[in-house]
């Protein structure tokens, strides 16, 4: 589970910055600052955005998502698996976010950078679309006591 809400609390600011100005922060480990907060999220600061151009896909996977998947001992379908799920949420809530501001065409564009991020290897093989489920399970029903907790929305094991 912290892999999977780092790399949301990665994607969700660089995803946002691509729909709303067109620009790719620049997302070298050394220009990523963490806070550790017990209990909590970790907050995360981005760089000042360059100007314009880039490569969301480029940013993340030869930037940090390499360095943050070296430092858990999970699967790299699992791990795949957790970026496309970050990816399709970090959408899901700018989308949501846009249409109960009335700005329907940014929804459509939250949509349409998460798709185009999500038909990339290896991400376009670690889930379906419409709806969107990811094809390996992110393991959170094993943290619950008797490792019998629920299971997220887009898991794998949910039965549809």
């Amino acid at each position: 589970m912290t892999h999977l809400g780092l790399v949301a609390r990665l994607i969700s600011p660089a995803l946002a910055a691509v729909v709303l100005e067109d620009r790719v922060p620049n997302l070298t480990l050394d220009q990523l600052h963490w806070q550790p907060v017990l209990g909590g999220v970790f907050p995360l600061s981005l760089p000042p955005i360059p100007p314009a151009g880039g490569d969301l896909y480029r940013e993340l996977f030869d930037g940090p998502l390499p360095a943050i998947a070296q430092a858990f001992e999970l699967s790299d379908h699992i791990l795949i698996g957790n970026v496309a799920s970050a990816v399709n949420g970090a959408a899901t809530a700018l989308s949501n976010a846009a249409l109960s501001n009335a700005a329907p065409t940014l929804a459509a564009r939250a949509h349409a950078v998460a798709t185009d991020l999500l038909s990339t290897p290896p991400l376009r093989d670690a889930h379906t679309p419409n709806p969107f489920r990811r094809r390996s399970c992110c393991l959170i029903y094993r943290a619950a006591p008797d490792r019998d907790g629920p299971l997220c929305g887009d898991c794998v094991l949910n039965k549809p």
